[in-house]
């Protein structure tokens, strides 16, 4: 379920630099997306 979250975020912000921070108990998740569009 994560999985599909974490997805449809990174769908969603696909247009510009991102960093999602996840942090739960003793486990932190982080994703960082760099995109860079054709020019």
């Amino acid at each position: 379920m994560i999985c599909v979250t974490l997805l449809c975020f990174i769908w969603m912000v696909k247009d510009r630099l991102c960093e999602f921070t996840l942090k739960e108990q003793n486990n932190e998740l982080r994703a960082v997306l760099a995109y860079e569009a054709g020019k």
